[in-house]
């Protein structure tokens, strides 16, 4: 847990760890917003053990155990379906739901994991193994980003947490939307070709109460030039 304030629950995207803590963390000293930042990693990735079978649900069980009061609740890009499913799971303990990048439901578009739609496990497994193996950004200099990229590294150990949640998110979500009853402000690129602005306006017009944030520019990264306005709303 880091930083001082209300608790955020991150969840980190497809890769990514725990580490997206201490990113989110620095992000927000630079930008004068005071939280504690919680990560976790998802089963298969960084230091968590593989869980077959792992849902939308079981790891929404896993988020909900972390801390037993109000948590805000901060995703990125994959890891937004999972954000929704642990604030359907334990609506009134969440005020917020704030979702970067998001991956939409399938029906609205896959972007990067079109390619996956329909491969078996074995070769879901050799696509995570080339993107893993693929080199690493040098570092920056930059301590925000340098963070990122120590995420990334982290959860990026093993194919695992990849494969896991390509399997997951190419199917239907098993997530009552309609039950997720905190605001959801999603944030999200018009250009992102990882995950499509389709996915964001299919969530902005099925969430009971949800805004949805539309930048000209950026892709998939976006975020990156908007770290304040995120993390200003994430505790408004």
């Amino acid at each position: 847990m880091a930083g001082e304030g209300p608790v955020v629950v991150v969840f980190h995207g497809t890769p990514g760890s725990r580490l997206d803590a201490r990113f989110c963390s620095a992000a927000a000293a630079e930008a004068g917003v005071e939280a504690r930042f919680v990560g976790f990693d998802r089963p298969g990735y960084g230091s968590a053990a593989s869980q077959p079978g792992r849902s939308l649900t079981s790891v929404a069980e896993q988020a909900a155990a972390i801390v037993d009061d109000q948590v805000r609740l901060l995703a990125i890009s994959g890891g937004g379906p999972f954000a929704l499913a642990t604030a359907a799971l334990v609506a009134d303990r969440v005020p917020s739901v704030t979702i970067v990048s998001g991956v939409g439901p399938p029906a609205c578009g896959l972007g990067a994991l079109t390619v996956v739609q329909g491969k078996t496990e074995a070769e879901v497994e050799a696509w995570a193994e080339e993107i893993i193996s693929a080199e690493q950004p040098a570092p920056t200099g930059v301590d925000v980003f340098d963070l990122f990229l120590a995420s990334q590294a982290e959860g990026t150990r093993s194919a695992d947490g990849i494969v896991k949640d390509v399997l997951t998110l190419r199917e239907p979500w098993t997530v009552d939307l309609g039950a997720v009853t905190a605001p959801v402000t999603l944030f999200h690129a018009v250009d992102d070709e990882s995950c499509p602005i389709e996915g964001a306006r299919c969530l902005a017009g099925a969430l009971p109460r949800a805004e949805l944030v539309e930048w000209r520019d950026g892709g998939h990264m976006a975020g990156a030039s908007h770290l304040g306005e995120v993390l200003s709303r994430v505790l408004a």
